[in-house]
């Protein structure tokens, strides 16, 4: 993957032809190419030739080989940066918007646009906010026009309520990070019941403590009460005469997946046709160098690559350069035997079911039902297993 990534990072740099080859030899012309060392990728034949491509320095060495093998060469499309620039140059305009641009991206990374406040409940962030612009934080301030430790200082001078405070700089943005003081929660002392988390058979109920409402083979449903806690056990009272009831209580539960596999489907290749889109990102700002049409490519594949500038600072909204490289895609028909759209469907059911079932469970059974439907096979799969469903409820 990581050469795939360098190969085509290098055609870019030095740009690259697609090219259709028809009349004349065509297995000549290959063999020359071989030959002379021009290296042809995303070889496609066609009905009354090739298309391939290749780098622009073999591009020119093509000559002497297309007069030996007498074929006929038409460019279809090109790609890389070379030809990028060779655009830009017939507009000026555009590389000066550009240059002007970046300038004024340069001069707006040293103010603040962007503000947070998190972790406030007690106090409003319009509290908080408040306070600091009084000490020169806000909206299209200079990072130098303000102290960062004087605003956690008075902030939590002003609000008692709050425990912590931190102010942190990155780049064009501000994060003021609160924590409030929290009071401890006294928790009372209820009677506390075991209740049903699943649907299932009871197959386990051990109590021990409160008093058991089911037992091995009873049905429940969701919510079913299964042990209750007791306000008096054998008679011994227990503090302010309250009871948690504890106990294990497992049950047998079914898990359903489905899967379906046609005999013939479409999938999709790459035909080695290559197009891009190039753009360039600041925060909220997104500009379009090159666009990608769309309507060139029947279906497509995208890959997008993102690279930040690396001098631009520590910032959450540093400058991204953004490229997005299509591969067009051919379609084909794929048959499967009855045995290959079994086991695909038997896939599927598999991967659907399982992605449901908690790790702790106990798999005890399963059953596979295959199904003939039309132009394929339908499957369905029952797991069946063995876990603790147990609960705590609490009343009041």
């Amino acid at each position: 993957m990581k050469f795939i990534m360098i190969h085509r990072l290098m055609n870019y740099r030095k740009g690259s032809v697609c090219i259709k080859v028809k009349n004349g030899y065509v297995e000549k012309f290959m063999n020359f190419c071989m030959n002379d060392n021009v290296y042809l990728w995303g070889v496609r034949h066609t009905e009354d030739g090739l298309v391939a491509w290749l780098c622009v320095e073999d591009f020119f060495k093509l000559r002497p080989i297309v007069k030996k093998s007498g074929v006929k060469i038409v460019v279809l499309k090109h790609f890389g940066l070379p030809f990028l620039i060779k655009r830009w140059k017939k507009r000026k305009v555009m590389m000066i918007g550009a240059c002007l641009f970046f300038v004024c991206l340069y001069i707006l990374s040293n103010y603040i646009w962007f503000i947070e406040v998190t972790g406030t409940k007690a106090v409003s962030d319009e509290q908080i906010l408040e306070i600091a612009k009084e000490y020169g934080l806000k909206r299209g301030a200079h990072s130098d026009d303000f102290s960062s430790k004087s605003i956690e200082r008075e902030l939590l001078i002003r609000f008692p309520e709050l425990a912590w405070v931190g102010i942190n700089t990155k780049g064009t943005k501000v994060d003021i990070e609160v924590v409030e003081k929290v009071m401890p929660i006294v928790e009372e002392m209820n009677s506390y019941d075991l209740i049903a988390s699943k649907d299932g058979v009871i197959t386990e109920c051990i109590v021990f403590q409160g008093v058991p409402m089911v037992k091995v083979g009873d049905i429940v449903k969701e919510g079913d009460l299964l042990i209750k806690g007791a306000e008096s056990y054998n008679n011994i009272h227990t503090d302010n005469d309250t009871m948690k009831a504890k106990g294990i209580v497992k049950a047998k539960l079914s898990y359903h997946g489905h899967g379906k596999a046609d005999f013939s489907k479409v999938l999709y290749e790459k035909s080695g046709e290559k197009d891009f889109s190039f753009a360039v990102k600041w925060g909220d700002f997104f500009y379009s160098l090159k666009v990608f049409n769309e309507n060139s490519f029947g279906a497509f594949e995208k890959e997008e690559i993102v690279k930040k500038i690396p001098w631009w600072r520590n910032s959450g909204f540093a400058v991204e350069f953004i490229i997005d490289i299509y591969d067009e895609l051919i379609a084909y028909r794929q048959n499967l035997s009855i045995d290959q759209a079994k086991q695909q469907a038997i896939k599927e059911a598999l991967n659907m079911s399982k992605n449901s079932i908690p790790e702790d469970a106990l798999l005890i059974d399963n059953e596979v039902k295959v199904t003939d439907i039309e132009d394929g096979i339908e499957v369905e799969i029952t797991f069946i297993t063995e876990e603790e469903i147990s609960k705590h409820s609490n009343h009041s």
